[in-house]
């Protein structure tokens, strides 16, 4: 087994990922990655308070996480009625699949719109 076939052995155990999420999710984190160019490698994109909203909760940024395991985490704004740290965040794998896609898409609208706004 290689070691990309035991990461994800390991998700699909922890956060019951399918290979569907595990796809979306290498999506995103290659999205991110790319979002700004071949010259530019992005790990991380912060989003302002009223911009994306998934779940009834607001995303704080996106990033791709250093220690690999959860593929990309999920910051969210802080909602105290829900979480007591003021930084809570999650994995992408836990989204839902119309929540991987909405996210995919409004990086793609940022990627889209970068480009555009840098031809040369």
């Amino acid at each position: 087994m290689t070691k990309t076939e035991k990461l994800n052995e390991q998700r699909r155990l922890l956060y019951n990922a399918t290979p569907s999420k595990i796809k979306l999710v290498d999506e995103l984190a290659s999205l991110i990655k790319g979002c700004f160019g071949d010259k530019v490698e992005t790990t991380g994109i912060r989003f302002d308070d009223s911009h994306l909203k998934l779940g009834g909760i607001t995303v704080k940024m996106v990033e791709i996480d250093p220690m690999k395991f959860g593929g990309v985490l999920v910051h969210w704004y802080p909602k105290f009625d829900i979480s007591n740290t003021s930084d809570p965040f999650c994995s992408a794998y836990i989204l839902t699949i119309n929540e991987l896609k909405k996210l995919i898409k409004t990086l793609q609208n940022v990627k889209n719109s970068y480009q555009l706004h840098n031809k040369m």
